[in-house]
């Protein structure tokens, strides 16, 4: 008679070394170096993605248009009065 096979629940663990915190789905993972991390080490500075300086670059630029943008909109407004 053949014994009932039993199945591990495989949990998944933080892709950082050393870390055996449970990965969470929801936010764990990295959108620029694809990889699921933990509460902690979710940040990519806090698991030194390897993809920073990029994410860093695109932030710049994206606060400096939104900066531009704000700063035109307040001079149509002046000009507007």
């Amino acid at each position: 008679m053949d014994a009932p096979l039993v199945t591990k629940k495989f949990r998944h663990r933080c892709t950082l070394e050393n870390c055996n915190f449970s990965v969470m789905k929801l936010i764990g993972g990295c959108t620029s170096c694809k990889n699921y991390y933990c509460h902690i080490h979710r940040i990519p500075d806090n698991h030194k993605c390897k993809y920073l300086s990029h994410l860093k670059e695109k932030e710049k630029m994206k606060l400096e248009s939104r900066l531009l943008n704000e700063s035109t909109a307040k001079k149509s407004k002046i000009n507007c009065i």
